[in-house]
């Protein structure tokens, strides 16, 4: 067996993605095309944080590439959140606590995974972890969380710094996930029209629709560009809406936490902060079950304002018993998830997962893909989600949703290797496809693995075959 690179926790076949990317950028290009389809159209502007490192480093290996730029993102992260704390709540000792809280935070899904997956080990957008794995979700989080902190912390203030930091922010979110304008549309609007009730003050308003006109606007021809690219279908992923008992575990240690502390006795504290981080808890969930593909993603980086709530009205309470009980019970069971996590995947290399290890015909069939002269690759999910970021090459079907149209490519990739088409259909899929090789290795075996007159066998091994399109038409 042979390590495939990555030990992920969470969507193993997404790093595969960003690895591709990586080795577009080796290749030389800015502007990439989609490697999980044979059906071109024009290069799009997408993962630039992959491509221009690729670029940069064109002999390094792309996995180390990505691992590194995920350790420099963590460390970007963190800073980032202990300052962001800061800003908000002006005391260094809460913003201490906070980081370490919201970056390893969790709920209960340790507890209860033996009956109901939490989402706070089933989803990547609810706690930080795959923010701390991957570098364009470190950077994405810590420019959509910067807007909405320097949105409080200039709300009073005159100077034109209150537009120009929140615009240079959401405008470069734009290229990561563009998505967020909306909430911070909703929550800005929603504090500005409170503010204007108690301070019959408009000021909150007016700098969130004059931050949001650049941004918007280059929104609109970003996703205009996409639309005529290989990545269309990215640009409209379409996930489900996350059950409800899985929230509530998820972020189980607010609830229980956070109402409590809202009854008892407290010392002075800054209403208009509890008052903005309850409205950006409230409207990042509601807008998590909005009608939207990518709604759930409206949760990202939700841990921040929670646990920054938290805390400011832990410190306001005026019992200090009842801070240290608090500590003492609550505050180690944040860590938990993230240690089951942890545990789950340094278990996991004693099983052959196949996101974890590949056999060695694989490897070979790998390097043997790499310099081969066909264009276009065919095989199953798992090895056509592999094959781009390992050989640099494009593949028919790889990825659910980089991949258009997957679900009636996967239906006929299975009817191929079953031997369900006839010879000459068979022959007349490849070359309409635009394949040049097509891959069997054991999960093609597994389905029959019939071969077909217009192959051409090329590599062989005991579990991993290659076979080259031969008679095409177009060549």
């Amino acid at each position: 067996m042979f390590f495939s690179g990555q030990a992920t926790w969470f969507d193993p076949w997404d790093i595969n993605v960003y690895v591709a990317t990586i080795r577009s950028g080796q290749a030389g290009n800015i502007l990439i095309q989609n490697q999980y389809t044979t059906e071109h159209r024009n290069d799009s502007l997408i993962y630039p944080i992959y491509t221009v490192t690729g670029k940069i480093f064109p002999q390094a290996n792309p996995f180390v590439l990505f691992h590194t730029l995920a350790g420099l993102g963590a460390v970007l992260l963190s800073f980032s959140l202990y300052f962001f704390a800061y800003f908000l709540t002006r005391d260094q000792g809460k913003s201490l606590m906070v980081l370490p809280l919201s970056i390893f935070g969790g709920g209960i899904g340790w507890l209860v995974q033996a009956f109901h997956r939490s989402a706070d080990i089933s989803v990547t957008s609810i706690t930080f972890v795959s923010s701390l794995q991957r570098s364009h979700e470190a950077v994405g989080t810590v420019l959509y969380l910067g807007s909405m902190v320097a949105l409080f912390a200039t709300k009073d203030s005159k100077s034109i710094y209150r537009f120009i930091i929140p615009v240079i922010l959401l405008t470069a979110l734009v290229f990561f996930y563009p998505y967020y304008l909306l909430s911070f549309a909703c929550v800005g609007l929603i504090f500005g029209l409170w503010n204007k009730y108690h301070d019959h003050d408009w000021g909150v308003v007016i700098n969130v629709i004059v931050n949001l006109v650049v941004p918007s606007l280059i929104t609109l021809f970003y996703y205009q560009h996409l639309q005529t690219t290989d990545f269309a279908s990215a640009a409209s992923e379409s996930l489900k809406n996350i059950g409800f008992w899985s929230l509530i575990f998820g972020y189980f240690l607010f609830v229980v936490t956070i109402p409590l502390l809202l009854r008892l006795k407290k010392n002075s504290y800054n209403k208009q902060l509890v008052v903005f981080l309850f409205i950006w808890t409230i409207a990042s969930v509601a807008l998590a079950y909005t009608p939207f593909g990518f709604s759930r993603f409206f949760l990202r980086g939700l841990f921040f304002p929670l646990v920054t709530l938290f805390v400011t009205l832990l410190f306001a309470i005026k019992a200090d018993y009842i801070k240290k009980l608090v500590l003492l019970s609550f505050i180690p069971l944040f860590f938990l998830t993230q240690g089951y996590i942890f545990y789950r995947r340094v278990s996991e290399t004693q099983n052959a997962n196949k996101w974890f290890y590949l056999s060695a015909d694989t490897w070979r069939g790998f390097e043997y893909l790499k310099t081969s002269t066909g264009e276009g690759l065919l095989s199953l999910y798992t090895m056509g989600n592999y094959l781009p970021a390992m050989t640099g090459k494009t593949v028919y079907f790889g990825h659910l949703i980089q991949t258009p149209d997957a679900t009636e490519k996967r239906q006929k990739i299975r009817k191929f290797y079953s031997g369900l088409m006839k010879d000459d259909e068979a022959c007349d899929f490849l070359y309409e496809i635009k394949v040049g090789e097509v891959v069997y290795s054991e999960e093609e075996f597994e389905l029959g693995g019939l071969y077909y007159s217009c192959m051409e066998n090329t590599f062989d091994s005991d579990t991993f075959e290659v076979f080259k399109v031969i008679n095409s038409p177009d060549l």
